[in-house]
């Protein structure tokens, strides 16, 4: 499969795209940081066995709000 990608036109891809945690995050709302930040079978932490608990947790980049 080609794909024709161009500089200028992944750059407005990626910008249409782009968003901060104040754009979707309430001020009244915090990160829960207690709470796994993405799902076991989408993180796939557990498998790495030098990671404690704690950082298998924060190897994620995701992002759950608490409610």
């Amino acid at each position: 499969m080609y794909h024709d990608f161009n500089y200028e036109a992944t750059l407005a891809s990626s910008l249409r795209a782009q968003w901060q945690l104040d754009d979707v995050l309430r001020t009244d709302q915090e990160l829960d940081f207690s709470r796994n930040m993405m799902p076991e079978s989408l993180a796939r932490t557990a498998a790495i066995e030098t990671l404690s608990p704690f950082e298998q947790r924060c190897s994620t980049k995701s992002a759950r709000i608490s409610t």
